[in-house]
């Protein structure tokens, strides 16, 4: 955001709140439909039971042996948030679960990437394990993880247990998205540093295609449908319509985290796709917004569109699309009103001409 820089400014957002609002505040809009049933879009609370799982998570992780940095490093990811808001539905055990699962899934990519060379980072459990072996993959998890970290072999129990639950292809279908995306996170580092040491912006279509890659949603919706107690079989899963509207999930996740975590983006000199755009077009940051936000409400026309036409399938129902799309609408939801008030992107404000930029969250 240099171009701007006399114009532009990132300060903490206590400070900011002492500014008058800026008078472009760009909105992100999902439809009501999106939503689950009695969630409101600007609700800051999380219920008691998020809550209690990510504490859970946390003493989990204790007793793996983590360190007290890993502890506080695992705490500062929201992980009440991340479960409560795109699984509002999850209760009891299932939502203990799946807070282990992201504490860990999380903590162990931050922490790989930052001390290994980003080129050499894999997902340590490949699809395979699951679906190319005859022997039993509680087995196989349980002999792999010797070999590996406290972290790997937490994760390498969390699937064991998972094993009671879901099929052998539902699990080589996880794997394959987080090892897709593992890649993904490493190349994104390389990326950034590259640019960053030229002082060059990569093109916005090239920086939009990476940041779905990496915004984790292809991997919240298979866990969507755990959550939901339902797997949609292969043959659906890889159709280009549900190919596609896993594409458009992701975009959206990736708008969103582009405009909620722009100023946390700057303070860490990371690349951003409203900055993309800032640099490609000579824009402001306000007027790049607006733009993200009409690419938000055309992707989510288009989702719509399509989901509107997989319903129709004469055997939807017992394919289990009607749970899976509503799965796939709440995570974005989910995360975009994680991002939006995650500790860790709302403790920066953008200041514009001396005044805060502000978007929003709304109802279409």
């Amino acid at each position: 955001m240099s171009q701007a820089a006399a114009q532009v400014t990132v300060v903490n957002r206590e400070l900011a709140r002492t500014l008058a609002e800026h008078p472009v505040s760009p909105r992100l809009c999902f439809p009501e439909r999106w939503l689950f049933p009695g969630e409101a879009l600007d609700a800051h609370s999380i219920g008691a039971e998020p809550r209690a799982a990510a504490e859970g998570a946390l003493d989990w992780l204790g007793e793996l042996g983590c360190s007290k940095r890993e502890l506080d490093r695992a705490a500062a990811l929201d992980v009440a948030g991340l479960v409560g808001m795109p699984f509002p539905q999850v209760a009891g055990q299932p939502c203990l679960g799946l807070a282990k699962f992201l504490t860990v899934w999380r903590l162990w990519a931050d922490l790989t990437v930052e001390a290994s060379n980003p080129g050499e980072v894999r997902w340590p459990f490949p699809p395979e394990l699951f679906t190319q072996s005859r022997r039993p993959v509680h087995d196989l998890l349980l002999e792999r993880s010797g070999d590996l970290g406290r972290l790997e072999q937490g994760m390498a129990s969390l699937l064991g247990e998972l094993t009671r639950a879901r099929s052998s292809a539902w699990l080589a279908r996880l794997c394959d998205e987080l090892e897709q995306w593992t890649s993904a996170v490493a190349y994104e580092v390389e990326f950034d540093g590259a640019h960053r040491d030229v002082e060059r912006f990569p093109s916005f279509g090239r920086q939009l295609e990476l940041r779905i890659s990496t915004s984790g949603a292809y991997v919240l919706n298979c866990l969507a449908e755990h959550a939901q107690g339902l797997e949609i079989p292969d043959f659906l899963y890889d159709h280009p319509t549900c190919r596609r509207m896993q594409y458009l999930s992701g975009r959206l996740v990736a708008i969103d985290h582009a405009v909620f975590a722009l100023a946390r983006d700057a303070t860490d000199d990371r690349t951003n796709l409203v900055a993309a755009l800032m640099t490609a077009r000579g824009l402001g940051p306000d007027a790049a917004m607006l733009e993200l936000a009409a690419l938000h409400e055309a992707t989510i026309a288009e989702f719509d569109r399509l989901a509107e036409e997989m319903e129709s399938w004469a055997d939807a129902d017992e394919l289990g699309l009607e749970g899976w799309v509503r799965g796939v609408r709440q995570c974005c939801v989910g995360l975009a009103r994680w991002t939006a008030q995650s500790p860790r992107f709302a403790a920066f404000a953008l200041v514009v001409d001396n005044r805060m930029l502000s978007p929003r969250l709304e109802l279409a």
